[in-house]
């Protein structure tokens, strides 16, 4: 049988064949191999120590030191192009990491403020509107959808105080993910838009409130409805621009602040690079790393949602997300953050901050976001095992352990308090109070953290979370205790702050370069 060289089984010709390839092989000879010893070769010679790391810069992938990619053998003719087909992409984990640039700053920091002006009249709005336009009948549609919040939406459309009263509350999302609670509030907004008094409404209260935030016709409250931009996206100029016109928003005091380093997620940024890829390239990934190592705008810890659709599409996928709890998740406190976003870049102001710490009382909540959006995302369609958060203690895991018995005291406080009113210890509040008081953060969380491990599929850590406190025992302990003794207790952490300890820098060192206003 005669033997095809590269030339004759290709039409393509070589640069050379022989003298040897990049993996030492004269190319006749690789060709002649048994398929099984190619495929080896292939692995070794596309494999790389530390994968492909994505680089924002140039929109393209890169070895792991930052070097170009070069696979120059699968070039020299149709068959080696074939069987290299996604190798490369298949064997290497891609990293993305947060980006920040002054390039991209005004960018992000205008689309992180016109997410939240949205978010926020979009409530107004249905505060406004809800007692008037609300109709049961509309409660029942959004309830099918949101089942767990339907208590609440229930109450908006019989006009109860309480539970219009929620819609006041800033960051209170009645123990769902914050996501779900928007989605909720976008829906009411729609089915509210649907009736035939709308219109009408809209433009007598627009002109009788004269606030900015409501508007005071039906086409711009149309716009308003109609605009549901995902966090996760990172929008060009027009889409910037069309969205300042539906928000007002403008890249100057007080929606965009100079100082403040407005930084992508690694996940936006991925997603940015996956939907620029075609379906051959999508087949071939198997593994990707999120190292979300800053503070980052828009909503970041729901940015997981982004990949629900990718994932059912390409369900061999496997995404890990770390989220540095000292750098991306631990927030600083809510009335320091913009004092932050004035501090001299070059340290002149330090020791204005230099007594700031990281508050026992924000740990929980701020770790409970980051969980509980992940937890949803099996109920969006997020294929089983195709995502997992993994919260990032590093670079001081033990220590982290010790600030972590703040959650764990916390979860337990909370189911305490559950057990308590389930056994009629203490009077049980209505589903809104609930709530409401101190002493609840998220519905899941007691449950979830009870199961939180180094190996817990979905939500994980690298670090020893320590071991769940027992809520019968915290009962037994306060036995007698009233309500209120309860929640006189719940902010009584010891110690009530935490200050970083090396490798890592002093807290105001570390978080003035990451806080997002």
């Amino acid at each position: 049988m005669a033997q095809h060289t590269p030339v004759e089984c290709t039409g393509v010709r070589p640069v050379n064949t022989t003298t040897a390839d990049p993996i030492g092989i004269p190319l006749p000879a690789l060709l002649r191999l048994p398929r099984e010893l190619r495929d080896l070769i292939y692995d070794e010679y596309v494999r790389v120590d530390g994968g492909y790391i994505y680089k924002p810069e140039t929109h393209k992938l890169a070895h792991a030191d930052g070097s170009p990619i070069g696979l120059s053998l699968r070039l020299v003719c149709r068959q080696l192009a074939a069987e290299f087909q996604g190798l490369a992409l298949k064997l290497n984990t891609i990293t993305f990491e947060t980006c920040f640039s002054e390039a991209s700053r005004e960018d992000a920091g205008m689309y992180h403020t016109m997410i939240k002006q949205i978010a926020w009249r979009k409530t107004e709005v249905v505060k406004t509107f809800a007692p008037q336009l609300f109709t049961p009948i509309m409660a029942k549609a959004v309830a099918d959808i949101y089942p767990r919040l339907s208590p609440l939406v229930e109450g908006w459309s019989t006009r109860s105080e309480p539970e219009l009263e929620v819609l006041a509350t800033q960051e209170k999302y009645c123990g769902e993910a914050p996501s779900i609670w928007r989605d909720c509030i976008n829906t009411v907004l729609s089915q509210i838009s649907e009736h035939p008094d709308f219109d009408v409404t809209v433009q007598e209260e627009g002109k009788a409130s004269r606030r900015y935030w409501i508007p005071d016709n039906a086409d711009r409250m149309s716009k308003l409805v109609d605009v549901n931009p995902a966090p996760w996206h990172i929008p060009n100029r027009k889409e910037r621009d069309q969205l300042a016109i539906v928000t007002g928003v403008e890249p100057e005091y007080p929606w965009y602040k100079q100082r403040t380093k407005y930084t992508y997620s690694a996940a936006s940024l991925a997603l940015q690079f996956l939907r620029s890829l075609p379906d051959s390239a999508l087949m071939a990934i198997r593994n990707i790393i999120l190292a979300e190592n800053h503070e980052t705008v828009t909503h970041p810890e729901c940015h997981g949602r982004g990949f629900v659709e990718i994932c059912r599409q390409y369900p061999k996928i496997r995404i890990q997300r770390f989220a540095s709890l000292w750098k991306a998740v631990f927030p600083v406190e809510l009335g320091t953050r913009l004092d932050y976003s004035s501090f001299n870049e070059d340290g002149e102001d330090a020791s204005l901050f230099e007594r700031d710490r990281l508050e026992a009382n924000d740990i929980t909540y701020a770790v409970g976001i980051w969980m509980t959006e992940v937890l949803v995302l099996p109920l969006l369609g997020m294929p089983p095992g195709c995502f997992t958060l993994i919260l990032d203690g590093n670079p001081t895991p033990d220590y982290m352990t010790q600030i972590f018995k703040v959650v764990q005291r916390d979860v337990a406080f909370q189911a305490a308090l559950d057990i308590a009113y389930a056994t009629g210890s203490l009077p049980s509040p209505t589903w809104i109070d609930r709530r409401l008081r101190t002493g609840y953060t998220f519905d899941v969380l007691p449950g979830f953290i009870q199961t939180l491990s180094t190996d817990s599929p979905l939500v994980r850590c690298n670090f020893d979370p320590g071991q769940p406190h027992d809520a019968n025992k915290l009962l037994d302990e306060h036995r007698g205790w009233t309500l209120q003794d309860w929640e006189n207790s719940w902010d009584t952490h010891s110690p009530r702050r935490f200050q970083t300890e090396a490798p890592l820098p002093p807290w105001h060192e570390l978080r003035w370069q990451y806080v997002i206003v």
